[in-house]
């Protein structure tokens, strides 16, 4: 009933054919100088649960759900664990 999601912020802006009309935005977004964060949405409606501002770069394919906790690595090799 939820979507986890992490990693940097989506500045990027398309234009008609697909190309950034902002492109030093996004690349600095994608590079994590925006900032990285932990999001949750709601499966039903696809409104946003829950926002964390994260001090790594997640890892791709660095995140995972088990019992209720997240469980989140980042490129510097930290291990996170958000829940209860």
């Amino acid at each position: 009933d939820k979507v986890v999601v992490a990693g940097p912020v989506d500045l990027g802006t398309r234009n008609a054919d697909r190309s950034f009309s902002n492109q030093q935005e996004a690349l600095a977004a994608y590079q994590g100088k925006k900032g990285n964060f932990l999001q949750m949405f709601s499966k039903k409606d696809g409104s946003k649960l829950f926002e964390l501002k994260l001090d790594g770069t997640p890892r791709f394919d660095g995140l995972s759900h088990a019992r209720g906790k997240v469980f989140l690595i980042n490129k510097e090799g930290v291990v996170s664990c958000f829940g209860e």
